[in-house]
């Protein structure tokens, strides 16, 4: 059996979990139906597939490329809406802004970076790039960098050729970021604390080829864009059936139907239709294509029994076309003492620690979980730290200001750009780990603890309670005294995580890739 498998978590350095979903899948598929092979779809609007991306798989899959996607329409980006804020050493730390009549200065002051300063900008989504493998949507037209510390300033113009890593070519009077643009560490003296300006412009609008921001054009552009599109999907279901394949595997990314093949397609949550606030507008337009594809499929495999109902109730899909086939803990797992110290000495964190996974944004409801830590804390002589690790995400301003005012800098760190090992070890060294999230279609970090044999705190809402089972400290997510009063629980006794890690490992082992990916197999084989 050939499957044409959506390739696009493979083109995108922000793929997250679903990335992580279809690599065990993937792997698992090729281990328990060795008959099967996988053909991936990629539209190059996404790049071409990342090498790092391809080496998590144990086989290397044809790839074809086909613009196929939706466009989007026209779309124009201002920097009044940067969303800046500084990485230092893996951590986002506080700024302060000063508006002037041409931009806005954001400014840090602290320890001088050791490891590498980033300047971050608005969130690698693909919800905020709509889509679109230009990086400038992700950046800012910065115009200088000023560096002071006690032996004196120095100003660094946008065209220094030392600012390599994250900028594209200079413009007139700025330069562009890619949303993660690196401050050489060279432009640093040899001193304990610095301070950091970055003068970004205002109201700077940039432009792509094709007219695609001229009204006048941009409904004739459109129309030629979905012809050629209708004609790429032709040839591509023309291509992929003289291949041999039968089946178009759809996975958020890629969501279209390939003439000549039978649909199906992994489903995630369908949150953008029950919590559309969490949301930007672009986001939810582009969900509307994947509930379109579910519509259409003619199967749908589900995460959990929560998005199954969930599709059954919001979208109308008749239950003989859904299965919850779950899926695995991934690249995650337990690891030995010396990993464990040198992850904590690396990321600067005390030994006891409580540990939170998950994209910084609203609806991982990282504010109520500080406050709620914030409520604990003030009754404890010496309480654990909270690290929170995660991608940046939109709504992550109000935790970092939070976090600021509430004097909270030295016991709450909030990590980027951890890698799977390193989180790993972080995992397995917690405490515990705190999952308060607000609605999750099934809540990775919950298994990801479990299969580390950490307990768990998380919500007694949706999928999350079914996969901790007893194996959980389940609270009101909405709720800050509840959360709080579950770190108390959690903290102070000891024999309740000796027991919940007991139950942990049993928890997680129910939830396995082989079983996972055996039962799709033979779904889509009956699909042919």
């Amino acid at each position: 059996m050939i499957i044409a498998y959506d390739a696009g978590a493979f083109q995108q350095s922000i793929s997250g979990g679903i990335f992580n979903v279809s690599v065990g899948f993937l792997n698992a598929a090729a281990r328990v139906a060795p008959d099967t092979e996988f053909v991936f779809v990629a539209d190059p609007f996404f790049g071409e597939v990342r090498a790092d991306a391809m080496a998590a798989l144990t086989f290397r899959p044809r790839v074809i490329y086909r613009s196929v996607l939706k466009s989007s329409g026209a779309f124009s980006l201002r920097t009044d809406r940067e969303r800046a804020r500084f990485e230092v050493d893996g951590r986002i730390v506080p700024t302060t802004q000063t508006t002037t009549p041409d931009g806005v200065w954001y400014h840090y002051e602290g320890p001088t970076p050791r490891h590498a300063m980033l300047l971050r900008s608005r969130a690698a989504r693909p919800c905020d790039t709509m889509n679109s493998p230009d990086s400038r949507r992700l950046g800012v037209a910065l115009s200088k960098i000023v560096v002071e510390s006690d032996r004196g300033s120095q100003e660094f113009a946008f065209d220094d050729a030392r600012l390599a890593n994250g900028y594209h070519d200079s413009e007139s009077g700025w330069r562009w970021t890619n949303g993660a643009a690196e401050i050489p560490l060279e432009f640093f003296p040899r001193v304990e604390k610095a301070r950091v300006g970055v003068h970004i412009r205002h109201k700077v609008v940039y432009s792509l080829a094709d007219g695609r921001f001229d009204r006048r054009y941009n409904g004739v552009v459109q129309a030629a864009i979905e012809q050629r599109r209708a004609f790429n999907l032709q040839e591509l279901g023309r291509e992929l059936r003289e291949m041999g394949a039968s089946v178009y595997f759809a996975n958020h990314f890629i969501p279209i139907a390939i003439p000549g093949l039978a649909l199906a397609s992994w489903a995630h949550d369908v949150i953008p239709i029950l919590f559309p606030n969490f949301f930007g507008k672009d986001a939810i337009e582009n969900f509307a294509n994947v509930i379109d594809v579910f519509k259409r499929a003619d199967h749908i495999f589900c995460n959990s029994e929560t998005t199954r109902k969930d599709i059954i109730d919001n979208v109308g899909v008749s239950p003989e076309r859904l299965t919850t086939s779950w899926i695995g803990p991934g690249a995650i797992g337990p690891r030995p003492a010396p990993v464990v110290d040198a992850a904590i000495a690396k990321f600067g964190l005390r030994r006891d620690y409580i540990l939170n996974v998950g994209t910084l944004e609203p609806r991982k409801n990282h504010v109520r979980l500080v406050q709620a830590y914030d409520e604990f804390r003030r009754g404890v002589d010496h309480p654990p730290q909270l690290a929170i690790v995660g991608s940046h995400g939109w709504g992550y301003d109000e935790l970092v200001r939070l976090i600021a005012n509430s004097g909270l800098s030295e016991h709450v760190k909030v990590l980027s750009g951890v890698d799977n090992e390193d989180l790993s070890a972080l995992y397995s060294g917690a405490m515990f780990v705190a999952y308060p999230s607000v609605y999750e279609g099934f809540g990775m970090p919950v298994l990801e603890a479990m299969a580390c044999g950490v307990p768990v705190l998380t919500s007694q809402e949706t999928s999350m309670q079914d996969i901790a089972k007893n194996a959980a400290v389940l609270v009101d997510p909405l709720s800050v005294s509840s959360i709080a009063q579950g770190l108390r629980e959690l903290s102070l006794n000891s024999e309740l995580r000796s027991r919940l890690a007991s139950k942990a490992k049993e928890a997680a082992s129910r939830f396995d890739w082989d079983r996972v990916a055996k039962t799709i197999v033979d779904v889509l084989k009956g699909t042919r």
